[in-house]
């Protein structure tokens, strides 16, 4: 009786302003458990304003892989012939690009390394998307196996030499009717590819995959599926008729996924407040363990000045 002591009460709030929560106290005082109020208030720990200016195309190294086996062949040639041009124009329209197209065994890309200035490159995806006379068909459906073959041979000396750029984009495309047979897991040969960008996040893994297990062997996207899904890359099924007509959307879906930006201070996505050339932003997504903002409405363009202002939440251990 008549005795106090000091408590502290650890207050953290998710919003700004006043809140009040009670305090219990159990002890064996005769009237049981008591009760008080306590009042605290939440403030953010400043505000912030950041300004960027989009660069010009993004960098974007690709390396595409086809399964060889004949059901692949038969089924899909009418698609690759359709949406393979229509996919070199995209990419013309929304990047600085780069790409393999890796059929055999080697790992290295047949024709070469084309560019944004290789003459007829449509022509040369689709002449050699199924070439014949092939000499090693050990790695045709094991296409994260070969990814990762022809990437080993991008150094110096390497038949691959060149094709990846520091600060470019990695994707990787895989066409297949069957599951991955290496034997190893999705996320294994993600984390093989990981060792190829200066950031996680510059890597993507697409793919067109028998999603409904219907065609090939039935055995669908297994291991294929695993690495899209990692690396946030794009999807279409193979099974599809004519599912060369939406190939455009494996190159517009994931450079899309390049307008995106990292604040220097955690934010409160409320306070959110996005503009692009001083006109708000009306479709945009903000990840906050990543601190990442996307912007996917108004489309960004070369030199354009993004500017993002929002309060600062504290950081509570």
């Amino acid at each position: 009786p008549n005795e106090t002591t000091n408590v502290w009460v650890e207050f953290t709030p998710t919003t700004s302003g006043s809140d009040t929560g009670v305090f219990e106290v159990t002890s064996n005082d005769p009237r049981g458990v008591v009760t008080a109020d306590q009042n605290g208030e939440g403030a953010f720990l400043s505000t912030n304003s950041e300004t960027f200016t989009s660069p010009g195309a993004p960098p974007v190294d690709i390396i595409i892989t086809i399964d060889q086996s004949c059901s692949m062949e038969d089924d899909n040639v009418d698609d690759v012939q359709q949406g393979f041009p229509g996919f070199v124009q995209e990419l013309q329209n929304v990047a600085d690009w780069q790409l393999i197209l890796v059929t055999q065994g080697s790992g290295c890309g047949t024709g070469g390394i084309i560019t944004n200035t290789t003459p007829n490159a449509e022509t040369l995806l689709v002449n050699n998307a199924f070439p014949n006379g092939i000499p090693d068909y050990s790695t045709t459906e094991s296409l994260l196996k070969l990814t990762d073959i022809a990437l080993s041979k991008t150094g110096p000396g390497g038949c691959n030499e060149g094709l990846l750029r520091p600060g470019a984009l990695l994707h990787a495309i895989t066409l297949s009717d069957e599951k991955e047979q290496s034997g190893q897991s999705g996320a294994y040969w993600v984390g093989q590819f990981e060792g190829y960008v200066t950031d996680p996040n510059l890597l993507k893994v697409s793919g067109v995959l028998d999603l409904n297990r219907n065609c090939g062997d039935g055995s669908g996207p297994t291991g294929y599926l695993e690495a899209v899904n990692l690396t946030g890359g794009a999807l279409l099924n193979i099974c599809n008729a004519n599912w060369g007509t939406q190939f455009t959307d494996i190159a517009s879906e994931v450079l899309a996924g390049l307008a995106s930006y990292t604040l220097a201070d955690p934010a409160d996505a409320g306070t959110l407040e996005v503009l692009v050339n001083g006109v708000p932003a009306t479709d945009f997504e903000y990840v906050e363990g990543a601190q990442s903002l996307s912007i996917t409405n108004p489309p960004i363009g070369e030199g354009d000045e993004v500017t993002v202002n929002y309060n600062i939440l504290s950081e509570c251990n």
